[in-house]
């Protein structure tokens, strides 16, 4: 079994990759994006996010657990969604940062947008698994 069909290599994946959110998310000081006048910072949050939500789904579907699908789109996009307001919250008590509720939408945005993907992209072997 090569090194990353192994589902513990995966979820040591998702489990840094959130961490490596908080770390970054709570450097202080004036950045490049809070510098831009339009809200570039949406577009990363949704993209970071949904790198987080397909993460997990494949984690998932690596370990064999993503049998019950509405479950575990539901857990990931929870998932996301905690760590995202986690993240946001823990923003307010750093100097020079400030948590923003439309960062936490454009978090739950982008992990919806790759549990649709993911759901249609597994439609075909989700079917055939129910008919076998």
């Amino acid at each position: 079994m090569s090194l990353f069909a192994r589902p513990v290599v995966w979820l040591t994946v998702v489990v840094s990759y959130a961490a490596l959110t908080f770390v970054l998310s709570l450097i202080a000081g004036a950045t490049i994006l809070q510098q831009v006048r339009w809200r570039i910072d949406l577009i990363l949050h949704v993209v970071e996010y949904g790198v987080l939500a397909w993460l997990i789904l494949h984690y998932l579907r690596i370990s064999g657990r993503l049998v019950r699908w509405r479950l575990y789109a539901w857990w990931t996009l929870l998932i996301c969604g905690t760590v995202g307001g986690l993240n946001e919250l823990l923003q307010t008590q750093i100097p020079g940062r400030f948590g923003d509720f439309n960062d936490v939408i454009a978090n739950l945005v982008g992990a919806a947008l790759v549990i649709w993907w993911f759901r249609r992209r597994l439609r075909p072997a989700l079917q055939e698994r129910v008919k076998n």
